[in-house]
């Protein structure tokens, strides 16, 4: 009996002593003053999407209770965790500022305060974060994190929530607290991917002015305040998804608009009269694009890649046939004339 005691002390002390190590290195946090709250991140990585606003995105999270694991030589006991627990989505919005590390972090917090915590320990969650539905967005490659919870007397007979750890997999920490170094996480990373759009001015044919400036519109619809990057420029789109780009080019120089996401769709229009004489031909990634307005591109959607658009004009010399219907009458009125003079003159000598 008296064994027994002591062992439980033992075992009591050496949670105790877990949780002490453990709060030294968390990977998430409790809130400050808060010990019914605790916090981890959400990273939206924007290397991908070179000249692109944040999109407006929102992150939902299902949280779980954990799976029971008791205590070993090597690990302390893991309780499962209490039903209560809630997660608040979380929000990206275009306004939001890209940090030097072309990233926009957030924080995420899971409240605790309608959990009844039934004795000191280390009670166990599983947060899964589900699909935001946006298509150039690529979720971490592990969407379900676990969350340790560490739970010790508030001194007043009641509980609170000390520190907590988040991590990949289902590892146990050690006896002193330790968690494997690689499972070890802040929270869930996704990345953001966006493309590029240019556009090629060609003037080709004998007659085409390859000295001129021609002027186009590329009109876009996608998603709403969406912008983009166009040299500095930005373009950016209404609260009904539809905004313009004015481009001036001349012979073979190019303009290109980066941070476009992949469900935009766009018209290039040249800013050309037809009486200018010139046919006007579209290409869009090296293949031929017609349409039935004159100097207007069929509409395109951007998609998983960069799109390449070559607007040619060609004009070629036109023969004077005006000019040589003119000269016609009288070439034949000298053939005639010349025709009668060799008979006339073939006559009297005929005659003599």
């Amino acid at each position: 009996m008296k064994f027994n005691k002591i062992s439980k002390k033992l075992a009591a002390c050496s949670l105790a002593g877990v949780m002490m190590v453990s709060m030294l290195g968390m990977t998430a946090f409790a809130k400050t003053g808060d010990t019914e709250a605790v916090t981890f991140t959400k990273t939206l990585d924007m290397s991908e999407a070179e000249g692109a606003s944040v999109p407006d995105v929102e992150f939902a999270y299902e949280i779980a209770l954990g799976a029971h694991l008791e205590a070993t030589e090597a690990s302390p006991e893991i309780l499962a965790g209490i039903p209560g627990a809630k997660i608040d989505n979380v929000a990206f919005s275009h306004d939001n500022a890209v940090d030097s590390n072309k990233e926009v972090v957030k924080t995420v917090t899971v409240d605790f305060s309608k959990v009844k915590w039934t004795a000191p320990g280390i009670y166990r969650y599983t947060i899964t974060e589900k699909d935001s539905g946006n298509a150039d967005i690529t979720n971490d490659a592990v969407t379900i994190r676990t969350l340790d919870v560490y739970v010790v007397n508030d001194g007043e007979g009641g509980y609170k929530i000390a520190s907590q750890a988040m991590i990949k997999g289902t590892d146990a920490p050690t006896t002193e607290g330790a968690y494997n170094s690689e499972s070890k996480s802040d929270g869930f990373t996704n990345s953001y991917k966006t493309y590029a759009l240019s556009l090629k001015k060609v003037v080709d044919g004998t007659m085409g002015d390859k000295g001129r400036t021609y002027n186009f519109t590329i009109n876009f619809e996608g998603p709403a305040y969406a912008s983009f990057n166009m040299n500095g420029e930005q373009i950016t789109l209404d609260d009904k998804g539809k905004g313009s780009a004015n481009i001036a080019l001349t012979n073979n120089s190019l303009k290109t608009i980066k941070g476009i996401p992949s469900t935009v769709k766009y018209t290039v229009v040249e800013n050309i009269d037809k009486k200018d004489g010139y046919t006007v031909s579209y290409t869009v990634n090296d293949t031929d694009k017609t349409s039935d307005t004159y100097a207007t591109s069929n509409e395109n959607t951007m998609g998983k890649m960069n799109n390449a658009v070559v607007c040619t004009n060609l004009k070629n010399a036109v023969t004077p046939t005006g000019i040589a219907m003119t000269v016609a009458p009288y070439i034949l009125m000298v053939a005639v004339a010349g025709i009668f003079a060799i008979l006339f003159l073939r006559r009297r000598h005929e005659e003599a």
